[in-house]
């Protein structure tokens, strides 16, 4: 099988997250929004980083797939 890796960069508001979920219904692979990732939800607090260690080991785990859709601009 073809693996496919596809990310997705834009502005806040561009439909960065619409279009990685029509592709990944179209193509049925997974789509990742790094937003998830990057911010820590667990925080009572808003705008609070996710954890160095657990940011790339979620990354990791999602660039050794196949196939996925990330949307999302970041630096890391």
């Amino acid at each position: 099988m073809l693996a496919i890796r596809i990310h997705i960069i834009g502005g806040s508001g561009s439909g960065k997250s619409y279009i990685a979920e029509l592709l990944s219904d179209k193509l049925h692979i997974p789509h990742y929004d790094l937003d998830n990732i990057f911010w820590d939800h667990q925080s009572n607090e808003y705008g609070v980083k996710a954890p160095e260690d657990e940011r790339d080991r979620r990354l990791r785990e999602i660039i050794g797939l196949d196939s996925w859709i990330a949307e999302g601009v970041y630096t890391y």
